[in-house]
């Protein structure tokens, strides 16, 4: 059993605590079994809160909030290492940027929080060592919606597949390659200006 925490005071947003919590359990040698839980935040920052130029400010935001459950599998030998994690992610006052309901002369945006959202999704992972050659590959699938209006955010990748390949030749020289294909619709959002969906 593995357990921690995180005690923020903040003076606009009260405490905050983070918990973390991990069981694991060693089926055999080569193999362990996790189960984790998470609980995280984010405070809006200042450009959030103060605006800019097209973006109205709002002293009202209330921090992000994250409840994160994780089970992995992991295996490991001589030679390599496989990893499978399943997760499940709930988030609630996500800060998005937001057209104003009535635009004025000076503002067009404003930063929001946005409800319930959440995410699920797998991801395997394998590394592999053989004398001086080595080789990685990983692929994982995602899907994050906002639990209140359904809306599926499409602007992060849906699928994902890594593979790489290095060989080190001597102590000075050591080359790897590594290439990633994303898989995903268009961007479920406008782009608005200092949004961080889309940085």
């Amino acid at each position: 059993l593995v357990y921690g925490g995180r005690l923020d005071d903040y003076s606009d947003f009260d405490r905050q605590f983070s918990p973390r919590l991990g069981l694991l359990h060693t089926t055999d040698d080569q193999a362990v079994l996790k189960i984790l839980y998470g609980h995280a935040y984010r405070a809006p920052n200042l450009s959030e809160m103060f605006g800019s130029e097209q973006l109205q400010p709002n002293f009202d935001l209330q921090a992000e909030e994250m409840d994160s459950l994780e089970l992995v599998y992991q295996k490991q030998t001589r030679h390599w290492v496989s990893t499978l994690t399943l997760f499940q992610n709930w988030w609630s006052e996500w800060i998005r940027g937001a057209p104003l309901e009535v635009p004025s002369d000076d503002f067009l945006f404003q930063f929001r929080n946005t409800g319930r959202n959440e995410a699920y999704g797998v991801e395997a992972e394998t590394q592999a060592r053989w004398e001086q050659a080595r080789l990685s590959l990983a692929a994982s699938y995602v899907r994050s919606e906002n639990v209140d209006s359904g809306e599926v955010f499409s602007a992060f990748p849906e699928w994902m597949l890594d593979l790489g390949w290095g060989y080190r030749f001597s102590a000075q020289w050591d080359v790897y390659i590594n290439n990633r294909l994303l898989l995903r619709d268009a961007a479920s959002a406008p782009v608005i200006p200092g949004d961080p969906i889309e940085t």
